[in-house]
């Protein structure tokens, strides 16, 4: 007895499988694509806040457990004296450049304090800014002396607050001076702001939760 059997498909069959992938793709990849992304951004700021503490470290052993916060440069150079600075700024400047970058999830622009920048060999932008020679600034119970500013992709984008550009502190845990401990911006006790909202009036509010929370608003 004969039979005819069909092999393969036909032409209407694969474009209808095509679409449905097609469709699926076009609602699965972007929800990958963006995962990886906070991942990433999450894993930068981890990093810059621990390469942070480490350098802080060193400084104490090396510095008989002080840092130097008399200048913006003296801050700077304290921390470049243990940490990878492939090129310094010569004054005063924006390592950020001229353009503010943007608040988190919002096209409102959020500005980075004009201290003394340095590009380190990993490619983090990073920006000093003593606030207190005597760790009296009030950012976290008077015991706050110095600000940094890093963008953990440097120039790359999208050069925004809670995604590449983040804010921590360089804190006095004995609150006189000594036993420094860096600390990202929007913890609890942050006086410029706890909470991370898209557009939010402090840049680096979104710095602790980035770190510490698996999620973000």
């Amino acid at each position: 007895m004969h039979t005819n059997k069909r092999i393969g498909f036909t032409l209407a069959e694969v474009l209808i499988t095509l679409m449905i992938i097609g469709v699926i793709s076009s609602i699965v990849i972007p929800g990958l694509i963006n995962n990886t992304k906070e991942g990433e951004y999450q894993a930068g700021a981890k990093k810059a806040l621990a390469e942070l503490n480490s350098a802080t470290k060193v400084i104490m052993v090396n510095n008989g457990g002080e840092i130097n916060f008399a200048s913006d440069s003296t801050f700077r150079a304290d921390y470049c004296s243990v940490m990878n600075c492939i090129k310094i700024d010569a004054t005063a400047t924006n390592i950020f450049g001229t353009t503010a970058p943007n608040l988190y999830k919002s096209t409102s622009t959020g500005a980075v304090a004009t201290g003394y920048g340095v590009i380190l060999n990993n490619g983090m932008y990073l920006d000093f800014d003593m606030l207190s020679t005597t760790c009296v600034n009030g950012s976290f119970s008077s015991t706050t002396c110095g600000r940094v500013d890093v963008d953990i992709n440097g120039s790359k984008a999208p050069n925004m607050w809670g995604r590449d550009l983040y804010r921590f502190y360089v804190i006095s845990k004995n609150k006189s001076g000594g036993a420094f401990q860096v600390v990202p911006a929007g913890m609890t006790g942050d006086a410029s702001g706890t909470t991370c909202v898209a557009g939010t009036t402090s840049p680096g509010a979104c710095t602790y939760r980035r770190i510490y929370t698996e999620s973000m608003p």
